[in-house]
């Protein structure tokens, strides 16, 4: 599982973290065949928002040059309303 010292320090002392990155996990909504990421990545990184997603404030992606909104749910399908990127 990936582990971040900055969401780890955020959990200790009651910080919320922002996650900037450049490739977001998922598929590109324009071509819905098309993965940015490796299926072992893609587990990975949503397993870690999930995992913090009390400690995660945001999460900013800019692959895609494009305005989009993702929802991420839990490993049984459901959304509670808490994790968005």
């Amino acid at each position: 599982m990936l582990r971040s010292h900055c969401i780890l320090f955020s959990e200790y002392h009651f910080f919320q973290a922002m996650i900037l990155a450049h490739i977001p996990p998922g598929k590109f909504e324009k071509h819905p065949d098309k993965h940015w990421l490796y299926p072992e990545h893609n587990r990975a990184f949503l397993e870690l928002l999930r995992t913090h997603a009390d400690v995660i404030g945001s999460v900013h992606m800019a692959h895609h040059h494009t305005d989009s909104f993702r929802l991420i749910y839990d490993t049984e399908g459901s959304y509670d309303g808490t994790e968005g990127m």
